[in-house]
């Protein structure tokens, strides 16, 4: 079976094994409660050690009974912000905010989003919530009587548009690349 999986699951990044990373270094709360959205009425969920679960129900870990490798990918989505971040210090995310519709624009404000992807997925939005607005409904076309305004409004794009693309900033990215640091860059436009 093991064998099988393999060829289905082809060696990327994500699944190289950790030796480093111990037990201590997960979130149990976030592993957990990923956990008890599969089946709320599994009997022996509590019973489950965090090797045992990560290894064997979720294919991201290796090892026997006596060791445990977890995978980039497990730590990535499970492990406590602090270790991801000396971990896998490529993982951080940089966001800012600049005055200006291009890249001469001046810089606002900028932060470096650390932590598993629960949390960098969390603090992107954040962080794009202070600076443009985000709708759940269809923007509404408005009339427009001044075509030269004074003070420009907030943009205002769609909230799930807005989280989609994040998701796939996170997920499409090449943390093997040393040189290429994931970055999103908000302009007034």
């Amino acid at each position: 079976l093991s064998d099988w999986l393999d060829e289905l699951r082809p060696l990327g990044f994500e699944n190289i094994p950790l030796q480093t990373v111990v037990e201590e270094d997960f979130d149990d709360a976030l592993l957990w409660s990923f956990a008890s959205g599969f089946d709320d009425n599994a009997p022996n969920i509590n019973l489950y050690q965090t090797s045992d679960f990560l290894r064997k129900d979720l294919l991201l870990a290796v090892g026997n009974a006596d060791e445990f490798f977890p995978t980039v990918a497990a730590v990535l989505l499970f492990g406590k912000n602090e270790r991801v971040a000396e971990l896998l210090p490529r993982s951080n995310v940089t966001v800012a905010r600049f005055s200006g519709e291009n890249g001469n624009a001046q810089l606002i404000e900028a932060i470096e989003v650390k932590g598993n992807l629960h949390t960098q997925y969390e603090s992107i939005l954040a962080f794009i919530k202070r600076y443009a607005d985000l709708s759940k409904d269809r923007p509404k076309r408005k009339l427009e009587l001044v075509t030269n305004a004074v003070v420009q409004p907030r943009a205002v794009y769609h909230y799930y548009s807005v989280a989609e693309a994040v998701i796939n900033a996170l997920i499409h990215r090449d943390l093997a690349l040393r040189e290429i640091r994931t970055r999103i860059n908000i302009y007034d436009n």
